[in-house]
């Protein structure tokens, strides 16, 4: 029964292709693509030449749509792979559904793993790698943003998420309101690339260093664990400012309070209630 290829490409430098990768591009009469062109371009880099396969594209808008071609392909017993531009499909990137259909239809699906921006970040971060918490994009909606935000910055292991260059000033700087002063936090921007960089410091420093830099190209961000020895959850806070409501107490004597015994800082506490307004 023929198969689906998951095949990583690189995500920046080239040379990172695998030797199995390399072989299972050969290989395949039918290629769904990110973009045509880019997978053309890298085919061309490593002299496999186009004659003969098909090249489509794929991505989250019309991936439905291929999901027909796919299974016709695979009845017909062709070797098929999916390709993303940079790193490995699915993560952050088309083929969820792709997947999850062909499996219903009883086709195996194959992994021919590569390179992974999430985990060379963390490799290079020196945070705890143990255990991690991948976050993918986080939402452009600001109110969506700011709950994401206050959920994994006080997660006690190592978290990692991408961001725009368009939204990354913002973005750290939400951090920064959100986490204690001595807090790491590290950048990583354009992984394997010429202009590869890697920023680790408080994130009140590197909010103050990106006000030096010209922001452009592909970041990953990781936040430190908390470490506190008791994370504080969100909804713990809001039911004890409800109750407090309810006794009688106006909002800002309520604000106080749960800022005091929380051991909670009265900004943040008065971000989660605000995001809670919103969500609401």
């Amino acid at each position: 029964m023929a198969v689906l290829n998951i095949v990583s490409t690189p995500i920046g430098n080239l040379k990172d292709i695998t030797l199995r990768a390399i072989e299972v591009l050969s290989d395949s009469e039918v290629l769904y693509c990110e973009d045509t062109r880019v997978t053309r371009k890298l085919l061309s880099h490593l002299k496999i030449s186009t004659t003969g396969k098909k090249l489509v594209s794929i991505n989250k808008i019309n991936e439905a749509s291929r999901i027909d071609e796919i299974i016709s392909d695979l009845k017909d017993e062709k070797t098929v792979s999916l390709v993303v531009d940079a790193g490995t499909p699915l993560i952050s990137d088309p083929g969820n559904f792709t997947v999850s259909k062909i499996l219903e239809f009883g086709y195996r699906v194959i992994s021919v793993p590569g390179p992974s921006s999430v985990i060379s970040a963390l490799t290079v971060s020196g945070f705890n790698t143990e255990r991690f918490y991948f976050q993918g994009f986080l939402p452009k909606k600001l109110a969506e943003k700011q709950k994401v935000l206050e959920k994994i910055t006080n997660m006690d292991c190592t978290t990692v998420f991408f961001e725009s260059p368009y939204r990354l000033e913002d973005t750290i700087k939400i951090v920064t309101q959100m986490v204690d002063h001595n807090r790491k936090i590290c950048i990583v921007k354009e992984l394997t690339k010429l202009n590869e960089s890697v920023l680790v410091d408080t994130a009140s420093k590197i909010n103050e260093e990106l006000q030096k830099t010209v922001i452009k190209g592909e970041y990953v961000i990781l936040i430190s664990p908390n470490t506190k020895a008791e994370l504080i959850n969100d909804e713990d806070a809001i039911t004890l400012y409800k109750k407090c409501l309810e006794s009688g107490m106006d909002s800002k004597d309520s604000l106080v309070y749960v800022s005091k015994q929380l051991n909670l800082k009265k900004n943040h506490l008065y971000r989660i209630l605000k995001i809670q307004s919103q969500v609401s």
